[in-house]
């Protein structure tokens, strides 16, 4: 199974679960894919059970490193999907709790979930390197604000929370991901000797400050370029916003620093 077949039957799977979900389910969008997604691989694992002849193509599906799509290319889609739907100049009065929220509560989050995770694999015999406790506390620490969200419209309460929430979960989600994937690279570092303090510093720097500085240079030059644009030609406006995620992408993937930042 070549790769665009893989990626052509994701886009239909994702396809057909947002028509089962809207007419039928009728469930926020992520909490119904997900539901829908576990229940096949749960169906696909029982008949590749019972029936060992369906397994064909998994070898090359299991050897497909979705790792390097989901970082590089989804993640990055996925966050300025989400920044497209918040009204920046509601947010920016709501800054100092949306930015105390994302980056302390984030990093709070990870510690303490990382540090328990530490200790109960210690203590039920597990060994595993703290950082890549930390990894994990990171990953989960985001919050998916879409049931919260859906309630504050149907109950009408106060439109400064919802742009809080909305807000809040845009910058967490990028903050844990870029913490992650910053732990993970000092933790792969150390593999081979005992960082100092400069090198731990310096990974930190490259990740986030580069993915700052690209996302700035990037954003920025979008920006000039659809002030160009006349407003009627939408094709040319979503092409540029594409090529301004994809070469970010692609340029944070060169330099080794955080796409997600950018």
């Amino acid at each position: 199974m070549h790769v665009f077949d893989i990626i052509a039957l994701f886009i239909f799977l994702a396809g057909l679960f947002i028509f089962v979900n809207t007419y039928f389910l009728k469930l926020p969008s992520s909490i119904g894919l997900m539901i829908m997604a576990i229940a096949l691989s749960v169906i696909l694992y029982i008949a590749g059970f019972l029936f060992p002849g369906l397994q064909i193509g998994a070898a090359e599906l299991e050897e497909y490193d979705y790792a390097e799509v989901l970082y590089h290319v989804v993640l990055s889609f996925m966050l300025f999907a989400g920044a497209l739907q918040i009204d920046f100049k509601k947010l920016s009065k709501q800054r100092t709790p949306v930015l105390v929220l994302a980056t302390t509560g984030v990093l709070i989050s990870t510690f303490v979930i990382g540090t328990l995770i530490y200790y109960m694999l210690h203590w039920v015999g597990i060994e595993l390197h703290y950082l890549y406790c930390l990894v994990f506390g990171a990953l989960i620490s985001p919050t998916d604000p879409i049931a919260v969200t859906k309630t504050i419209k149907q109950f009408n309460l106060a439109k400064e929370l919802e742009v809080k929430i909305q807000g809040e979960s845009l910058f967490n989600d990028g903050v844990a991901v870029v913490l992650a994937l910053t732990l993970l690279d000092i933790a792969h570092a150390g593999e081979d000797h005992p960082l100092s303090v400069f090198e731990t510093v310096n990974i930190i720097g490259a990740d986030i400050g580069g993915g700052i500085f690209i996302g700035l240079m990037l954003g920025y030059l979008g920006y000039r370029l659809l002030k160009y644009v006349d407003n009627d030609a939408v094709e040319v406006e979503i092409l540029i916003t594409l090529a301004v995620v994809m070469v970010g992408s692609f340029l944070a993937d060169f330099f080794h620093v955080s796409s997600k930042q950018a």
